[in-house]
């Protein structure tokens, strides 16, 4: 029985680690500065697959990286917290080894990314009204 036991525990430790897909991004670019929108699509692609179409989470190690932009940030997060939410990003989305740089450069990436779609929402219903 003590062996079963052993199996369970093995295999949800397993599980565990599996939840989770590190994308470490200066390995990735080989550069630490992050600054451009399309650097960022080409990890919200990977973010796609590994969320939405494996169902884990994502770490984003940020070891190495001094700077990123707003427009990466937003491609990297801010993107899915307007189209899902925030809640979304903060339980499919772990970021990890940022400099206060980074950090305030991303939140604000994610804040400004949900204001800004509030009001694209907005002044969609509002043309969709004038329109009927």
């Amino acid at each position: 029985m003590l062996g079963y036991k052993v199996i369970l525990l093995l295999i949800n430790v397993r599980r565990i680690y599996m939840e989770e897909i590190t994308i470490n991004l200066f390995e990735m670019f080989k550069d630490d500065f992050l600054g451009s929108r399309y650097d960022g699509e080409q990890v919200r692609k990977l973010e796609d697959k590994i969320i939405l179409e494996g169902k884990q989470k994502v770490v984003l190690n940020f070891e190495g990286i001094k700077c990123i932009t707003q427009s990466f940030g937003d491609e990297v997060a801010g993107i899915y917290a307007r189209a899902f939410g925030v809640d979304f990003v903060k339980q499919n989305i772990r970021a990890i080894n940022m400099n206060e740089t980074v950090k305030l450069i991303l939140n604000a990436s994610i804040k400004l990314s949900v204001k800004y779609g509030q009001k694209v929402t907005k002044k969609e219903e509002d043309n969709n009204g004038n329109n009927n």
